[in-house]
């Protein structure tokens, strides 16, 4: 009997050590000690004793207020001379404008960033009305989507002056959001607080070109807000055409399939005509290149020493928060989207272009209109002009 017991003996012995000698040198295991998880480490001659595992730290909360963020560019349809413009833009329940943003620019490379947007409705305020929804983005974990909501129409007819003026353009502003924030030594959770009124605003380029023209009670919202004359010029750069005519960008303008005439009438004191139609820009393959751009802006902490200090060892700049808007439909296909226009015509004696070209604006999901022009489609051809025979002609 002690022959087959020091036998057995021998034989679960060898088996342990063959165990431990096959373990991966520095490798881990789950384990189970008094109840509760743990883990080993295969170190040397085999498996170390099982260690209880540590509860995680719980992350730390808190809050930032970037002074402001862009939700959109409203660009203004063409107007006519003297009032009375027929030419408007809406967009209504089969159109949503809309920004893809990030934040993972604000934060240090060493961190994993994650949105934990779960959607949310945020009231009006200040001097616009407005409806906006957040959610997370389906192609981009680190990203949300902040739209317009499908309740909420917003119209912009034409100046009152012939041809398109982008002075006119809108900068729709979103003021002083807040961004909840879930720290922790390697993460950075953020979502926008939906709990709190959001205060939005609607500023003309005319008036960031020109502060003097700005109504002075919205100037002092802005100011509330610590956003002063100095931050106009940054402001401005969401706007391509802001400081005169472009260059059409295709990685962030996608035109349209067909122009619109813009004409005056025959007669002075005639009616102008007017063309209603509903504009639709339809993403029909993925696009290879992703159009962005950042703003960074002032930003302060709320909440607890501990939270503040956590904070700013991972914020890039203490006192700055980058946004980074992309491409909303850079990598779906199938996705649409609409807007009601009537394009009418300038008063009697217009003699600029007649041809209205217009555009889908990728960053902000809103229609831009251009007049069609040589300077800004240049016509570019390459390639070898032959004879009826094949031969090369010169010149």
């Amino acid at each position: 009997m002690r022959k087959i017991l020091f036998a057995f003996a021998i034989t679960f012995l060898g088996v342990i050590n063959a165990t431990n000698a096959a373990c991966p040198e520095g490798h881990e295991r789950p384990c189970w000690i008094a109840g509760k998880r743990g883990h080993q480490v295969c170190a040397g001659q085999g498996w170390s004793p099982c260690v209880p595992d540590e509860p995680p730290e719980p992350p730390v909360l808190g809050k930032v207020h970037p002074k402001y963020y862009i939700l959109w560019v409203i660009y203004a349809p063409p107007g006519t001379k003297g009032g009375g413009s027929t030419s408007s833009v809406t967009y209504g329940s089969g159109s949503t404008a809309m920004s893809t943003v990030s934040t993972s620019s604000s934060f240090k490379s060493e961190n994993r960033i994650s949105v934990s947007a779960e959607g949310g409705f945020l009231g009006s305020g200040g001097g616009a009305s407005a409806s906006v929804e957040t959610k997370a983005s389906e192609s981009d974990s680190e990203s949300a989507e902040i739209t317009k909501s499908n309740t909420t129409t917003i119209t912009y007819p034409g100046p009152s002056l012939d041809g398109i003026d982008h002075d006119h353009d809108e900068i729709w502003l979103w003021l002083n959001p807040t961004i909840d924030l879930s720290l922790t030594p390697t993460s950075v959770t953020w979502n926008f607080d939906t709990n709190a009124q959001a205060d939005i605003q609607k500023v003309s380029v005319g008036w960031l070109k020109d502060p003097s023209k700005m109504p002075r009670g919205l100037a002092d919202r802005l100011e509330t807000y610590g956003i002063t004359k100095e931050y106009y010029p940054d402001l401005l750069k969401a706007d391509p055409a802001a400081s005169g005519p472009i260059a059409i960008d295709p990685e962030r303008f996608d035109p349209l399939p067909m122009t619109f005439p813009y004409n005056p009438p025959l007669n002075p004191g005639d009616p102008v005509s007017t063309l209603n139609t509903t504009i639709v820009h339809e993403t029909t393959t993925s696009r290879s290149h992703i159009s962005q751009n950042e703003r960074t802006v002032g930003v302060s902490l709320e909440l607890g020493i501990g939270f503040i200090e956590l904070a700013k060892t991972k914020l890039k700049i203490e006192d700055k928060f980058t946004w980074t808007n992309t491409n909303t439909t850079a990598a779906s296909t199938g996705a649409s989207q609409s807007a009601a226009v009537t394009i009418g015509g300038p008063a009697y004696g217009y003699n600029g272009p007649t041809d209205i070209g217009v555009y889908y604006d990728l960053i902000y999901n809103t229609f831009f209109f251009a007049p069609v022009d040589e300077r800004l489609q240049p016509l570019s051809l390459q390639g070898l002009v032959t004879s009826r025979s094949g031969k090369a002609l010169g010149g």
